[in-house]
């Protein structure tokens, strides 16, 4: 994925990385289809064509999936992942409109709107995406990335005690996860809250 943040040399942005940018893909399981909801097949193949890169492939699978069942529009990881295809094929109004889907459907997971802020991130929107991620660190105070993306931000704004701060705080709750081998995963998140 391309995108149009450049971090400046120096800040933390270069030192740290972007972390925002390894959230661009994170699909709600690629295991067997559990169930015989109509279009489940088509949703299984986008997630797997989007997994492979194949973002076309994998709107056209989602939109089929879509065209044969419209409960997939109540689905706000079928949202998301949508979403992101949507990105990645050139569509950011359309895939903002499916996050701003997501977040409506699923309006007290954190997730939903980190997944926002990152893609309003993405598209230049620093306001925007200041507000999302801090939506998400209110429903979810230890979600380091969401803390260290807006650190991110904040930096880039001009506010460097508030970004020192936001990159302690992730630094600490990154270090705990990893004294406590614990490997943060949004999908395994997802699934406990559909």
């Amino acid at each position: 994925m391309e995108s149009n943040f450049v971090p400046t040399e120096g800040t933390n942005a270069c030192l740290r990385g972007c972390i925002f940018e390894q959230l661009f893909f994170i699909p709600m399981s690629t295991d067997s289809p559990s169930n015989s909801t109509q279009g489940q097949l088509l949703v299984f193949s986008a997630r797997k064509a989007a997994e492979q890169g194949d973002w076309s492939q994998a709107i056209l699978d989602f939109n089929q999936a879509l065209a044969e069942n419209s409960i997939w529009d109540e689905d706000p990881d079928f949202k998301h992942d949508r979403a992101i295809a949507l990105f990645h094929t050139g569509k950011k109004k359309d895939a903002l409109r499916e996050l701003d889907a997501a977040v409506t459907l699923q309006p007290d997971y954190g997730y939903r709107y980190a997944a926002r802020g990152w893609m309003k991130q993405a598209l230049k929107d620093a306001h925007g995406a200041i507000a999302d991620y801090q939506a998400a660190i209110s429903l979810d105070p230890e979600d380091a990335i969401s803390l260290n993306n807006l650190g991110l931000l904040e930096e880039q704004l001009g506010y460097q005690q508030e970004a020192k701060e936001r990159f302690a705080a992730a630094d600490e709750l990154s270090g705990i996860l990893q004294r406590e081998s614990i490997t943060p995963s949004p999908s395994a998140s997802k699934s406990q809250t559909a």
